[in-house]
């Protein structure tokens, strides 16, 4: 879904009205128009920031799905990271931890 379709309908349909208020010389129809013109533009602006939302919604539940299913640390030289985030996780006693303290992925 994407709003730049509407919005590129309602560029169309306002350079419609433009015209046509210009050629029959109708003050009081351009005027109204400006109106609903006004109208569907919030519309659309609300539904961008609405799939924006959704996306970022999105992202967040992907982030917390790889938090339960545990993974690898990754060892580099004898330090380990977290798969997720890159994090160096420093843990005194092997085990002790479960989760990324950055990210909060599940570890092994």
């Amino acid at each position: 879904m994407s709003n730049s379709k509407y919005q590129e309908a309602l560029d169309r349909v306002k350079e419609i009205y433009i015209y046509l208020c210009d050629e029959f010389n109708l003050k009081k129809s351009a005027v109204k128009m400006n109106d609903d013109i006004e109208v569907l533009q919030e519309l659309i602006d609300k539904l961008s920031k609405t799939e924006r939302y959704i996306e970022r919604m999105e992202r967040e539940n992907k982030r917390l799905l790889k938090r339960e299913e545990p993974q690898e640390p990754c060892i580099i030289e004898g330090k380990k990271f977290c798969p997720a985030c890159g994090d160096e996780l420093t843990d005194v006693d092997p085990g002790l931890f479960e989760y990324c303290f950055y990210c909060g992925t599940k570890l092994y």
